[in-house]
């Protein structure tokens, strides 16, 4: 049995084919001790979403939010926080070695199938304008 080197390997809506590297699920408000969720507790854990992802890789690079439904916002989120680490080999200028992106989104259900839950969850991040080069 050989080494993963991946979790899943997506093809996002622009063409690119992407390396999904590390995936996270948390409950979205098992952190919250007291109250009620409301539109203002959510718009500050959506304003705190994309450094928590730098401390959870423990780097510099902020994430793209995936906002829920405005809906979703003025009462309570989805139940399950996710958070991934993508990855691709062809950079955006061909001087790179390659591009990144971490995403957080929200789900009410977990998945069944990882790799075809990642595709349909991810599959519109418009990789062009929101992933990074990085150099080896």
């Amino acid at each position: 049995m050989g080494l993963a080197t991946h979790i899943a390997t997506i093809q996002l809506a622009g063409g690119e084919h992407v390396a999904v590297f590390d995936f996270y699920v948390r409950s979205t408000y098992g952190l919250l001790w007291a109250g009620t969720p409301d539109r203002q507790l959510n718009e500050t854990m959506l304003g705190q979403l994309a450094t928590v992802a730098q401390d959870w890789w423990q780097d510099e690079h902020e994430a793209l939010v995936l906002r829920p439904s405005n809906g979703a916002l003025e009462t309570q989120l989805p139940a399950y926080l996710m958070m991934a680490m993508l990855d691709c080999s062809t950079p955006l200028v061909p001087e790179y070695h390659g591009s990144m992106l971490r995403v957080v989104w929200f789900s009410d259900t977990l998945p069944n199938n990882l790799s075809e839950f990642l595709q349909q969850s991810l599959e519109h991040v418009d990789w062009r304008k929101k992933a990074r080069d990085y150099y080896i």
